[in-house]
């Protein structure tokens, strides 16, 4: 297992705590990778929490936060559970990690999260934004 190696951008916003951190960048620029360790890092920090991965679709949302995640907790051997029928990552301490596309507001109501990350939020209605 080889270190987590964050950029100096990155290291300095890592362990931001305000209440929206908006992560801007060229393509390739590791704007998903970070944003994939902070959920990471936070779901190790607080047992159970809870935590919800967005994007418009769930095609899309499988092919960028949901990989990436998976691919991070494999890398650095962090033991977890999926369930992929309904899109949860469950860590070791209880923390669950739920992917939901925002393709339907009905899907995002009344929702009870700790943390919430919206993948590409450039493609999210200001009514689901606020919603989560």
């Amino acid at each position: 297992m080889s270190e987590l190696v964050l950029t100096d951008k990155q290291e300095e916003y890592i362990d931001d705590k305000t209440r929206h951190l908006m992560v801007m960048g060229s393509a390739g620029s590791g704007k998903t990778f970070f944003a994939c360790v902070k959920v990471i890092l936070y779901a190790l920090e607080f047992p159970k929490a809870r935590i919800g991965v967005f994007r418009q679709t769930l095609p899309s949302l499988r092919e960028t936060a949901w990989r990436e995640i998976r691919e991070i907790l494999v890398d650095y051997n962090i033991e977890f559970e999926e369930n992929k029928s309904n899109g949860i990552i469950t860590l070791d301490n209880g923390s669950t990690i739920s992917f939901t596309p925002l393709d339907d507001d009905r899907k995002i109501r009344s929702l009870n999260l700790d943390f919430v990350y919206i993948e590409q939020a450039e493609e999210t209605t200001e009514e689901a934004f606020d919603e989560l």
